[in-house]
């Protein structure tokens, strides 16, 4: 996993908005679109569920995503 950037302590924590409202940064992702009013993004959550056969006793485990 990678490391958390935290920037809660740091002077760039509460950058100030410019002078049009928004504020002073810009994601840099395939995954983000910047519309006039919004910014809007693609998410893939990864997750696994795992079941049980009833019969056997063994475990399976599927991994599953979700796009938001």
């Amino acid at each position: 996993m990678s490391p958390i950037n935290n920037l809660a302590n740091s002077a760039d924590a509460a950058a100030p908005a410019t002078a049009s409202g928004s504020t002073a940064f810009k994601v840099d992702s395939p995954s983000v679109r910047y519309t006039d009013s919004s910014i809007e993004s693609d998410y893939v959550y990864d997750s696994t569920v795992v079941s049980r056969d009833a019969a056997s006793g063994k475990y399976s485990a599927k991994p599953t995503q979700v796009h938001y």
